[in-house]
């Protein structure tokens, strides 16, 4: 018999779950590897704010930018 609680962890991790998490990781290696490149002259504790500050411009650009496209979307079909 199978537990209520690995049932609620089965329901989880469903595919959009690990694809999600997946892109999130690479988000932040992109984020890492801009903040080595550019950050070169900086301490260590500089480096890894800017991997905060990249990382974060890049889910912002990539998540918001896809909000704005579908409302941008959406307020054409309901206006034309």
């Amino acid at each position: 018999m199978v537990s209520v609680a690995f049932k609620e962890v089965q329901s989880l991790f469903t595919p959009v779950t690990v694809y999600s998490l997946l892109a999130c990781a690479a988000q932040f290696v992109v984020g890492y590897i801009l903040a080595q490149t550019w950050g070169r002259k900086c301490s260590g504790t500089d480096r890894w704010v800017l991997v905060w500050l990249f990382y974060h411009a890049i889910v912002h650009i990539t998540l918001v930018s896809v909000i704005k496209m579908n409302n941008i979307q959406e307020w054409s079909i309901n206006h034309c």
